[in-house]
């Protein structure tokens, strides 16, 4: 991430579609501390949760979209599934 953003190392950042999680990886070694990566995927939050252990960032919250506990929009936790309201 460019120097110029000003984004503290501290700041939320959540990676939506984390599939293996290396935007995780490459922002945790850039300094970035407060991650969480999401995926409607279950097989993609257990293969980004292997990598992100493989590089001992086991810290890194990784969940699937069921695991949000409020959705802005019901379609938006269906997990690929047509919601119903």
């Amino acid at each position: 991430m460019p120097k110029e953003e000003n984004v503290p190392a501290d700041a939320a950042v959540l990676d939506i579609g984390t599939g293996n999680g290396s935007l995780l990886v490459e922002l945790a070694k850039s300094g970035f501390t407060n991650l969480t990566g999401i995926d409607y995927s279950a097989a993609a939050v257990e293969l980004a949760k292997n990598v992100l252990e493989q590089d001992d960032l086991s810290n890194i919250k990784v969940e699937g979209l069921r695991s949000i506990e409020s959705c802005p929009r019901p379609a938006s936790c269906s997990e690929g599934r047509p919601a119903t309201v």
